[in-house]
């Protein structure tokens, strides 16, 4: 059995703050829990090096920003774990996008993200795509579809507010850019979307 107080967690240069962890051995691995301000629920981890697969089922997921926001990562995605998350409360830098239900694996060329589904009360986001390291740098390409019955309350939620209200969307993408998908801006898109509004 591991049990930690970790005063200063980062990962995928994020600084998550301060994590307890209480972590118990079984014949495939560790599971227990993870307590802090940024992150609280369960945890499975098994396997090892390429076969190594991490589940966190979490009550709570605030994903900070990145350290440096002007880099990109030096995360090499090829050597990520598999890894699902499923969070009924998920924020992004304190913003809050509701339910988060992710799934990625390890690829050949980089890391593949074979579901990305964000539920909030008037707005879903499903997205799956690919994050490959290249030799130009990291390169993202990722199918997104996003419908909402009321786009107006959701950019409220984004910190955008007063902009709309009410509004319905529907949203199909194929989009690529340079970067991990942690760097995705409006001036690096490229591909195509359909929308009706």
């Amino acid at each position: 059995r591991v049990s930690a107080e970790i005063h200063a967690l980062e990962f995928l240069d994020r600084p998550f703050g301060r994590v307890t962890l209480d972590l118990t051995h079984e014949k495939t691995g560790w599971s227990g829990s993870l307590s802090g301000a940024a992150v609280t629920g369960r945890v499975n981890y098994t396997g090892r090096g390429a076969e190594t697969h991490v589940d966190l089922d979490l009550a709570a997921l605030n994903l900070p920003a990145s350290a440096h926001t002007d880099q990109d990562t030096d995360v090499d995605p090829r050597r990520l774990p598999a890894l699902t998350v499923k969070a009924r409360a998920f924020q992004l830098k304190d913003k809050p996008l509701g339910g988060l239900d992710f799934a990625a694996q390890p690829t050949a060329g980089g890391w593949q993200v074979t579901r990305l589904d964000l539920v909030r009360p008037e707005t879903q986001l499903a997205a799956t795509g690919d994050w490959r390291l290249t030799d130009a740098g990291h390169q993202s390409e990722f199918d997104v579809h996003i419908t909402s019955n009321d786009i107006g309350k959701t950019l409220e939620a984004l910190g955008i507010p007063e902009q709309m209200s009410g509004g319905e969307v529907d949203i199909t993408s194929h989009l690529t850019w340079p970067g991990s998908p942690a760097t995705l801006r409006l001036a690096d898109l490229s591909g195509r979307a359909e929308i009706t509004a």
